[in-house]
């Protein structure tokens, strides 16, 4: 069936409908730009902006109703204005550089999607996660100002310093590497010398997690001296 046999069966009004709806916008005779080509034009220059375009969710600001700009005879251009950013909050410049030049800005939001770690239940402070304890989702990373994990074995065995609701994300300042050695423990030193591997008892005079150095004092000779944490009763002297 061709367009002008589709066209007989139509009614008039709708016919009309049709004609005015593919017609270009006009005011005071003068063809204007419509807005979805300029919301066009600025989420394809945002796009391009990342060879992901799967992980970008763009939303492009309200054009005021009562704007009217000429229509463009060439392509519209589209940039970044100095100091703006191309993801989170950010605004773009769409100009035209045809017989009848303008340039507006334009406000938008750029989003980007990535799997994330976050509460898999209520979790109180002082809780030492556990895998189940925790889930990925997928999230906005652009409005997460405080940071983000994106592997769980980032935050298994971290206790929880804020308490912490389901569905939240667990930001590295909710956690703290969980504490293996307090103050007053006994500890072993090792220390080598050479090839020959020593070892000798002391107390921590400080606390701190695997991987933290803390004070020890040797307790045969009362000397104090630097430790690497290796595990919950041993330290390690370079």
């Amino acid at each position: 069936m061709t367009l002008f046999q589709i066209n007989r069966s139509l009614h008039i009004p709708l016919l009309l409908a049709i004609v005015v709806y593919a017609a270009p916008l006009i005011a005071d005779g003068v063809a204007l730009q419509s807005h979805d080509s300029i919301k066009t034009a600025i989420k394809t220059y945002l796009l391009s902006m990342s060879s992901n375009h799967e992980d970008r969710v763009i939303t492009i600001g309200r054009l005021d109703s009562r704007l009217r700009l000429k229509q463009c005879d060439k392509p519209l251009s589209t940039f970044s204005p100095p100091g703006r950013q191309t993801t989170g909050r950010t605004t773009v410049g769409v100009r035209c550089e045809g017989s009848k030049p303008w340039t507006i800005y334009v406000s938008a939001q750029v989003g980007i999607i990535e799997q994330i770690v976050v509460a898999n239940r209520n979790i109180p402070r002082g809780t030492r996660l556990t895998a189940g304890d925790l889930r990925l989702d997928a999230r906005d990373t652009t409005k997460l100002h405080r940071g983000y994990l994106t592997e769980i074995s980032q935050a298994v065995n971290k206790t929880i310093t804020k308490m912490v609701r389901r569905d939240t994300p667990i930001s590295p300042n909710k956690i703290s590497a969980s504490l293996v050695i307090k103050r007053g423990t006994e500890v072993t030193i090792l220390s080598h010398i050479g090839t020959i591997e020593v070892r000798m008892k002391g107390t921590a005079l400080g606390s701190g997690a695997i991987g933290d150095r803390i004070k020890v004092r040797n307790n045969r000779s009362k000397r104090q001296i630097n430790a690497l944490i290796i595990s919950s009763r041993l330290v390690r002297v370079d």
